[in-house]
Order: C-alpha cells, then structure tokens, then sequence
C-alpha cells in the first residue's frame, strides 16, 4: 500500500490508506486515469497473490471458491472452470453504498459506473443469482438458510 499511498497522498491518520479519500480521488476523476493508474498498482500484486494460493489450494481440495468484489474487471475469474455471480439492483446498491460508506448518491453512482453491468457480469457467468431476493433486507443473515439450500444445489450439481 505504500505506493498508492505515494502516488495519491491518501495516508490516514492510523498510517492506513484513506480508503474515503482514495474513492474521492480515484472515482471523483471523470477521465477514469485515476482509476486505471490505481488498478494498474493494485490488481498486478493481488492477481499474482490469488494464483498462488489457488495453486495452493488446488494441491490439496478438489473445489476452490474464489470470492472478490472486481472478480471480473481485474481478469481474475479466468482460472476458474465456473463463475457465479451475484448481483443486487443498481438501486440496492446505491442505497448500500449511501449508508455503509456515507458515500453521497453522485458518487455511489461514480463507483457502479466504474464498473462492468450486472447484464454483462451475467453474461459471462456460468450462474447468476439475484441477491435482492435471497437477501431482502439490508442485513444478509437473514436469509442465509435460503441462500445455502440454493448454492448447495448448485454445488450438488457440479459434484
């Protein structure tokens, strides 16, 4: 982290990132240079971290979930012989975004307009599922006994 902390002057008082201040940055710039400088820091050392500990793991198990949020913008689904998403509204989203973050609404926006659409996530993958409905509130525990039952279908499935 210390480059991204060079790079943008984004140093918290912890001696962290300003994971706050990065976003104004990164997402405030509309050119989306900022973006792809701090993704061409980040996704290199992360990538280079996931096939390692996938080959790892693949060593010793014989199925290996691989969860990231940019799963599909940094490339890093490509080892992978299945890709399930799951996705909320862009509406949820941004109500997710406002209240978990104190993000404004502009730049909850900013940030999903940064990213690929749930249509074209859903196209690449191999299953979809709408958290907006096996989750139907703010809190994802509700529903956890709903969304097991279904993941472990599709997972009896794949056996």
């Amino acid at each position: 982290w210390e480059r991204v902390v060079r790079e943008f002057g984004v140093e918290g008082a912890d001696g962290e990132v300003d994971r706050k201040k990065l976003g104004g940055i990164v997402f405030g710039d509309k050119t989306g240079v900022k973006l792809r400088q701090l993704n061409a820091i980040v996704w290199p050392t992360i990538n280079e971290l996931v096939h390692q500990d996938l080959s790892a793991l693949q060593e010793t198990h014989r199925h290996v979930a691989l969860e990231a949020a940019l799963l599909v913008e940094a490339r890093w689904h490509t080892p992978c012989t299945h890709l399930w998403t799951f996705f909320v509204t862009p509406q949820t989203a941004i109500h997710r975004l406002t209240n978990s973050r104190g993000l404004t609404i502009e730049e909850a926006q900013e940030r999903l307009a940064s990213q690929i659409s749930n249509e074209d996530r859903i196209r690449l993958s191999t299953e979809a599922f709408p958290k907006d409905r096996l989750w139907v509130c703010d809190r994802s525990d509700m529903s956890t006994a709903e969304a097991r039952v279904l993941i472990n279908g599709k997972i009896a499935e794949l056996l």
